[in-house]
């Protein structure tokens, strides 16, 4: 796991702290932010605490079968949201999926196109190619990857697990 801190124009894309910990299970048990996770929201703050519990131990030791980091997106010393980038079911060898969310006070500000601009850069220094998997009904996130640039996009899965993979230019 790489882990570096990105610094974008307004934001601080950062390991968790223990002291993220509250927020971080407020941020993963919200309805709202979370509608189109994969998973929905946390539906216990014991399951939220145990997510963020994971993400520690990640921390820990360095992961062999995969690519995984996860940031805290930090605003000006408070946690703003979520960030992941992995290997996922859904990637090819050259290719990393972006998995985000921020707290709704954050929403329409152009935060996400510009951190997904810094994490292009970053991810181009591994020689991969971001891509995300989304519910075309998700407007917010559809309209932040429009901002940063679609390459191309096909739907993968089927039935109840089928969504759109979206290549990031």
């Amino acid at each position: 796991m790489h882990n570096k801190e990105i610094i974008t124009e307004r934001t601080l894309l950062r390991k968790y702290h223990f002291d993220d910990k509250e927020e971080m299970t407020d941020l993963f048990m919200d309805k709202t932010v979370n509608h189109y996770m994969g998973n929905g929201p946390c539906k216990t703050k014991a399951k939220a605490l145990e997510l963020f519990d994971r993400i520690m131990r990640l921390y820990a030791k360095p992961l062999r079968d995969r690519h995984f980091e996860i940031w805290a997106i930090d605003i000006n010393e408070h946690l703003a949201g979520h960030f992941e980038l992995k290997e996922s079911q859904y990637t090819e060898a050259d290719e990393l999926e972006v998995v985000y969310m921020l707290y709704q006070n954050h929403w329409g500000k152009g935060l996400m196109p510009e951190i997904l601009r810094s994490i292009k850069v970053h991810a181009h220094a591994m020689n991969r190619q971001l891509i995300a998997t989304i519910n075309p009904e998700n407007i917010r996130t559809v309209r932040a990857l429009e901002k940063v640039g679609i390459a191309r996009q096909k739907w993968v899965g089927e039935g109840k697990n089928r969504t759109l993979k979206v290549w990031i230019k």
